[in-house]
């Protein structure tokens, strides 16, 4: 099988719509897991670009029936 020319690695810290801690912690998860050099097996070049940065609306548990209404 030849391999991929390249993948790029990007995290995303989203935490909406969670009501547990840590969950945007799942990219960085990956990263100490191996992806990277997971991904070197299928795909001549990976590069980890890092995380975005996100402009999260705050968290809105004011109706424990619906997570984040806005």
């Amino acid at each position: 099988m030849a391999k991929l020319k390249s993948i790029g690695v990007i995290g995303i810290p989203y935490t909406v719509g969670w009501k547990g801690e840590g969950i945007d912690e799942g990219a960085a998860a990956l990263r100490k897991a191996g992806l990277v050099r997971q991904l070197s097996q299928v795909a001549e070049t990976v590069a980890d670009l890092g995380d975005v940065k996100a402009n999260l609306p705050p968290r809105d548990d004011t109706d424990p029936r619906l997570l984040n209404p806005h």
